[in-house]
């Protein structure tokens, strides 16, 4: 018997994009627009500022790695409340913080909210119902992070001139329960048994879990060969290091443009265009993999975010900023698909829930760390370029390494 696309996968589909897009899109991707009035305001410098992003974002990384284990304890739908709770009192309580170390604890306590769900819950619920044109739905999920930045930097950044950053914050937390509302009240289970369901794609499933049996095979002395490649996974982890620092960057190109004289709101348009390119690279980079492989797509979106990093050294202009925002956009799927697939890729999906919570760890880390270590760099320089230059060393570097990666996966 065959599943058909039926109307519970599409309630999981869209539960999953609402988590995605309030967790990481809302919360960090809207982040940037933030940081130069709230430096203005607190008088303190960039890189202090967008530390409240660091702390949210090492806080949600290490808050994931537990929701493996939360699960085998405490219902999905509690981890849920839990999160919501948290992301919207955390968000409510930035508007009335009048003090550095304020805005530090509560985007530490909307870091663990976003942690609860994120994109290890969604791609865990995606692997687990979905065995059908699987990287185009991993990649309309995941890039509801950047759906959410293209709907919000410039409301936010409009609210923000208009009523204060405080404001601002308010909306946010009545937006990001808006968006987590399918997935409080659909019906939803880790895996589709778990409610009397099937996954999309059943012969698919059956296939894989024939050969999850096969490969899965009792070794003698009666021990699984479930090995992890620690050499494969030390390489992974250095791709997913650079790519997480390198999107990073579109944290501080409201304030590149602010620096060329072009305001607040051409930062924020620029960050839309990220956010916008991050979409449709996400959708073009699923479909790419499902046809040729993650290696050639990864290679792809690196090389053309490669070339709009160069465009940043020239560009002077709203246009061609936008232009150099877009490309440079096309990296995100690395730093969030390329990083799953490669997990399933090369360590198999019966290795999956080892592997990816302490990946995404590792990627979390680094992004939250980059954040925070490109504004210190740009205090200390006084200057954009130093940031381009370290970027673009990172691009190039993360094309060879997971071209080095896929090579072992061969050997």
């Amino acid at each position: 018997m065959k599943c058909k696309l039926e109307k519970v996968h599409l309630g999981i589909i869209i539960a999953m994009c609402g988590i995605v897009g309030a967790s990481v899109g809302i919360n960090i991707s809207t982040a940037g627009v933030f940081y130069n009035p709230m430096a203005e305001v607190l008088g303190v410098g960039k890189g202090a500022i967008s530390m409240t992003t660091t702390i949210m974002s090492i806080l949600m990384a290490f808050t994931s790695m537990l929701i493996p284990t939360l699960l085998k304890h405490v219902k999905v739908r509690v981890l849920l409340w839990i999160s919501v709770a948290c992301l919207v009192t955390g968000t409510v309580m930035c508007a009335f913080s009048t003090q550095l170390w304020m805005l530090y604890i509560w985007n530490g306590l909307k870091g663990i909210g976003a942690g609860l769900t994120g994109f290890v819950l969604a791609t865990m619920i995606i692997n687990n119902w979905i065995y059908v044109n699987h990287g185009l739905i991993v990649s309309i999920v995941m890039s509801f992070s950047g759906v959410s930045g293209v709907l919000f930097a410039s409301p936010f950044s409009t609210i923000i001139a208009s009523f204060g950053y405080q404001t601002a914050y308010i909306v946010m937390a009545v937006i990001i329960v808006v968006f987590y509302l399918p997935a409080l009240f659909f019906p939803l289970g880790i895996r589709p048994e778990d409610i009397g369901k099937q996954p999309y794609g059943y012969e698919a499933y059956l296939e894989h879990k024939k050969n999850m049996e096969s490969s899965s095979k009792i070794q003698e002395g009666g021990v699984r060969d479930t090995h992890i490649d620690g050499f494969k996974l030390g390489i992974l982890f250095v791709f997913t290091a650079l790519v997480c620092v390198i999107a990073a960057l579109f944290m501080h190109l409201s304030g590149y443009a602010e620096v060329l004289g072009l305001g607040a709101g051409v930062g924020a348009m620029l960050i839309s265009a990220v956010n916008l390119a991050n979409v449709a690279a996400k959708l073009v980079y699923g479909t790419l993999a499902d046809r040729v492989g993650t290696l050639k797509s990864s290679l792809l979106v690196g090389t053309i975010s490669f070339l709009g990093i160069v465009g940043f050294f020239f560009a002077k202009n709203t246009t061609m900023l936008l232009i150099c925002s877009l490309l440079y956009g096309c990296t995100m799927p690395n730093s969030a698909i390329a990083i799953s697939l490669a997990c399933s890729d090369i360590f198999g999906a019966e290795n999956y829930g080892r592997v990816y919570p302490v990946v995404n760890l590792v990627g979390s880390l680094m992004n939250s760390l980059g954040i925070t270590m490109l504004g210190f760099l740009y205090d200390a320089m006084q200057s954009y370029m130093p940031l381009f230059i370290l970027c673009l060393i990172m691009q190039g570097t993360a094309m060879v390494v997971i071209s080095i990666l896929y090579k072992t996966k061969k050997g």
